[in-house]
Parts: structure tokens; sequence; C-alpha cells
């Protein structure tokens, strides 16, 4: 976050993480799946390289759902949602864990649902665990 270039950079939250990889569609699974998608299926259950041979949402956004799930910034609280505001939610403000969001290429069946969601550690790493930021303007 510290070039100069007029923008912010930042972790999406679950919300707008979801969103991005819904690009309007309103059911529970991508009905594109395998052209969208790297799963266990047609992965050869190896991490595949970004915006490789799948086609993109119709937002033009590659890989929300498969390959690697994504850190979003919200900490973890099962009953958030339960309380939480059903227009653009931030997140709780504090917690010991962090969610990531969609399927990855070692999950299976669950890359194509758009509710597929972790948690885990700040700073945890592992094969199947990337980000993507969000650029605002400052």
């Amino acid at each position: 976050n510290a070039r100069n270039d007029g923008f912010r950079y930042r972790l999406p939250t679950e919300a707008e993480w979801e969103y991005s990889a819904r690009a309007g569609d309103t059911g529970w699974i991508a009905k594109n799946l395998p052209e969208t998608a790297w799963t266990t299926t047609n992965s050869g259950a190896q991490l595949q390289e970004v915006a490789t041979a799948k086609l993109s949402n119709v937002w033009g956004l590659y890989d929300m759902l498969g390959n690697a799930s994504e850190w979003t910034n919200d900490w973890l609280d099962i009953d958030y949602y339960k309380k939480s505001p059903a227009k653009d939610p931030k997140g709780p403000a504090s917690g010991t864990m962090r969610m990531f969001r969609g399927g990855n290429g070692g999950v299976g069946g669950a890359n194509g649902a758009y509710s597929f969601r972790g948690a885990d550690e700040p700073g945890a790493k592992g094969e199947w665990l990337g980000l993507r930021v969000v650029r605002e303007r400052k």
C-alpha cells in the first residue's frame, strides 16, 4: 500500500469478494464451472498459473472459483452474518482468524460454490492459499 499512484490497495471484504465472484449470478453454484475454474478434476490437483486456459467471469475476473482460495479482510465470527447489515457488511472488527474465500484445486466439488469459505491465522501460508487486492481511488 506504499505505492504513490493515486490508489489504495487492500484485501476485499467477504461481501465484496462474493459480489465479484458472482458477477450477477444468483445461483449457489457457478453455471459454467468447467470453463472458468481449475478444480481437482481438471487441474491434476496442481496449482495453475493465474488467468490461463480458463475463461473469466462476465466481469472479466479470472480464477474466482478454483485454483487458489483467497484471503479477505474479514475476521472469523460464526454469528456475524446473523447481526450484520444486509447491505455491504464490513466484517467483524476483531478476531484471531482471518477468512478466505473461493474453492481451490485441493477441495474437490466445493470449488463451484460461491459460499465456500474458510479461516486461518493471519500470515498462514499454503499451496492453495493466495490473495487478490481491491484497488480504489484515494
